[in-house]
């Protein structure tokens, strides 16, 4: 398939103003500050998948409503590829990223953490 649109954003969420039967792919680079154990969030209204690099982390797939996943994982400070795939079916849509980890109460993931 090809892309209806593409684009860059600063934040994990939501491109655009569809309502109802899309996907969206989001790439970039997510930059850990601090070595030590991160738990990731990955909340959508319906599916979504999130990798870092091309380890699965989060499969938070089907339809369903808002549903929040976390996984723990021991990141060392550096770059990583990430990935997040998500799909709307009908109904309400949602789709967010937050982290928790050293000296990071959970929050949404910081917009400095992530390029592309």
């Amino acid at each position: 398939m090809r892309p209806a649109a593409t684009g860059e954003t600063a934040q994990v969420g939501l491109v655009g103003d569809r309502t109802q039967n899309y996907a969206e792919l989001l790439k970039g680079i997510l930059t850990i500050p601090q070595s030590g154990f991160y738990t990731l969030y990955l909340s959508s209204d319906d599916g979504s998948v999130l990798w870092i690099g091309n380890t699965k982390l989060i499969d938070n797939d089907g339809y369903h409503a808002a549903v929040e996943q976390p996984c723990r994982v021991d990141l060392k400070a550096g770059s990583y590829p990430i990935r997040i795939g998500f799909f709307q079916a009908g109904g309400d849509q949602s789709l967010g990223l937050q982290v928790e980890g050293p000296r990071v109460n959970k929050q949404s993931m910081p917009a400095a953490w992530l390029s592309h």
